[in-house]
């Protein structure tokens, strides 16, 4: 997958998973591979799978653009004023797993 850009960082995308089994993403920095970011969130909401929060506020202002951009996800709409729930259009056989 190609790397995306946030905050001025050139990051790839690493997929994990919550410990309740929800898809994680995680933003590593190309250049000194250290975390950059974590776009997703977990809550005590249950979602399908291939589905997932995205915190775009605070330190992750402008990360929903910036995944839709790399069209990784597709925003469905804000969740109580401060999550945004996406489905996943890139993940597991289109990106890097550990």
């Amino acid at each position: 997958m190609t790397p995306i850009e946030f905050n001025g960082f050139k990051c790839n995308l690493v997929f994990t998973k919550y410990p309740n089994g929800t898809p994680r993403i995680n933003l590593i920095d190309t250049e000194d591979g250290m975390p950059v970011a974590t776009a997703t969130t977990v809550t005590e909401s249950i979602l399908p799978q291939g589905y997932v929060f995205i915190k775009s506020y605070s330190e992750n202002k402008g990360m929903i653009e910036a995944l839709e951009e790399a069209k990784v996800v597709k925003s469905l709409g804000i969740v109580d004023e401060q999550l945004i729930i996406c489905k996943l259009l890139k993940h597991n056989n289109n990106a890097p797993q550990t």
